[in-house]
């Protein structure tokens, strides 16, 4: 709840009425570089890029502990049939290594749902930030292949090629 509402109060920005942009410039440039939907969007791709590395790291770390077990398990069969009743593993250290692996793997999975979030909220604030406050700059386009009517009703193609250094 806390991320979503900060997420709404970083995409508002400054009002029309706090910001008079001068002439001949864009909302945007007179908002400045540091706008607060700017710096939202990009610290939520940055964090979620993190929480995802971290997230991939602690899944791997979790495989090679349960490998571990595993390999524990291959060797002595014995100790890894001994169970409890509560379906633990009755030896102590095996218990404590399969403990490992379910703290480790569930850490994984919270920091992979994490930058799924983050990332979401990432695209939110990108679409958000595609606003366009006017029309961009009119840069005319002189088109190199021309297509005309003559006088006589015949037709005219021209084409104007410039020649680098002239």
């Amino acid at each position: 709840m806390g991320l979503l509402w900060g997420i709404l109060v970083a995409a508002q920005g400054p009002a029309a009425a706090q910001v008079a942009p001068s002439a001949g410039t864009t909302d945007r440039a007179a908002q400045g570089a540091l706008r607060p939907v700017a710096v939202a969007k990009w610290g939520l791709l940055g964090g979620a890029a993190g929480a995802a590395v971290w997230g991939v790291l602690e899944t791997r770390r979790a495989d090679d502990a349960y490998e571990a077990l595993e390999a524990r398990c291959a060797a002595d069969e014995a100790a890894c049939a001994a169970r409890l009743e509560s379906g633990a593993y009755a030896d102590a250290g095996l218990e404590a290594v399969y403990r490992d692996v379910l703290v480790t793997d569930r850490r994984a999975g919270r920091a992979l749902l994490a930058a799924e979030v983050a990332f979401a909220a990432s695209v939110v604030l990108f679409v958000l930030d595609l606003r366009n406050a006017g029309a961009p700059e009119d840069i005319p386009y002189e088109p190199r292949l021309r297509m005309g009517r003559t006088e006589d009703g015949g037709v005219r193609l021209s084409l104007h090629l410039r020649v680098p250094g002239r």
